[in-house]
Order: structure tokens, then C-alpha cells, then sequence
């Protein structure tokens, strides 16, 4: 249950994110291609590529977040951590709404983005679209789990002690802030109107 952080931000993001591009070929290939429904297909596949574009901002502040939390403890280990909420506001916040949004959760980036995902799913098959609901569910859990254990859960105040973690600094939380607030912001970018199927 104390596994490195890294690694496991890298596992909840890999989850989070399994081969779009092969669905959306599946997908493709299986509908008429001079049916209505391919011309619309061929909409939303331009449009979720963009949302999954949008969604890298969340993804990169996640490991920069998780960058920020080991600079702080000088470990990667979640024994480490542990209450560091009160050390690292704006680390803190910025986690969160990284969280949040590779959670699916609106108004964040990561809510257009999934959504556009699992509608094609559910459109190629309710069974399909129930298993990628799953995953995301999973990746909710695994997510907040992680967060909870880094800001909320019990503080390790023996090796507290001897290195009491502290906010990184500006040249570390700049980055952090900016990949927020565009992570708050990308997902009522319109898309559709920017680009088109050819």
C-alpha cells in the first residue's frame, strides 16, 4: 500500500487512457462508409482527438505535481507523506483539480473528454461502453485513493522531524498553477467549430 508515488501516478494515468486511436478504428471499420452516421463518426473522432489533446494538461499536472510532493519529502515513497496538505497548499489544490479531472469530473477537461470516449463506446457497443464506465470508475477510486493518502492521510511526523516538507518553489508551483487553470478552462473550448473530418 506504500508503493512510489511515480509509479503510481504513472499506472492510474495508463488506465485512464487505453488505446483511443484502435477504438475509434474499430469503430469506424465497423459502420457503412457512406452512411450518415460515418460522417458523424468521423466528426467525433477529430473532435474526442482534441478533447485528448486538452486532456495532457491534467496528465503533465500530475507528474509535475507528483515531482513537487517528492522535492518536498525527498522520497517517493506514500510513507513518507502522509497531512501534507498543510505544508504544500498550492501543490495541494493543483493535485486536486488534476484528480478531478482525470476522474471525469465537470467542469474539468477530463469530464469532455470522457465523455466524448464513452459516448463512441456505448455507440459501437453497450458492453463496451460498460467496461470503459468501469475503468473509469477504477481509475476515480484509484485516483482520490492517491490523493487522500498524500494531503489527508496520517502525517509521519518521526521523519517530519528531521525534514519538515515545504511549499516547492515558484519555479515549481508556476508551472503547476498554469496546468490548473487550463485544465479548468479546456474543456468549454469548442472544438468542433476549429476543425472538420477533412
Amino acid at each position: 500500500s506504500h508503493g512510489g508515488l511515480c509509479s503510481s501516478v504513472t499506472v492510474s494515468a495508463s488506465c485512464s487512457i487505453a488505446p483511443l486511436s484502435r477504438k475509434f478504428a474499430i469503430v469506424a471499420r465497423k459502420l457503412p462508409e457512406r452512411s450518415e452516421a460515418a460522417a458523424r463518426l468521423s466528426w467525433h473522432k477529430h473532435s474526442t482527438g482534441m478533447f485528448s489533446l486538452s486532456a495532457s494538461s491534467f496528465k503533465a499536472l500530475l507528474f509535475l505535481g507528483a515531482g513537487s510532493i517528492i522535492h518536498a519529502v525527498h522520497s517517493n515513497e506514500m510513507s513518507a507523506m502522509g497531512g501534507l496538505r498543510k505544508y504544500m497548499p498550492v501543490t495541494h489544490i493543483t493535485f486536486l483539480i488534476a484528480c478531478l479531472a482525470i476522474a471525469g469530473i465537470p467542469p474539468f477537461s477530463g469530464f469532455f473528454s470522457k465523455d466524448e470516449i464513452l459516448t463512441a463506446c456505448f455507440r459501437f457497443s453497450p458492453v463496451m461502453g460498460w467496461i470503459m464506465t468501469v475503468i473509469a470508475a477504477m481509475t476515480a477510486f484509484y485516483m482520490f485513493r492517491l490523493y487522500y493518502g498524500i494531503f489527508w492521510g496520517k502525517e509521519n511526523k518521526e521523519l517530519h522531524a528531521h525534514h519538515t516538507p515545504h511549499e516547492s518553489p515558484l519555479a515549481m508551483t508556476f508551472p503547476l498553477m498554469f496546468l490548473a487553470v487550463v485544465t479548468c478552462g479546456a474543456g468549454f473550448i469548442p472544438f468542433g467549430h476549429f476543425i472538420s473530418s477533412n
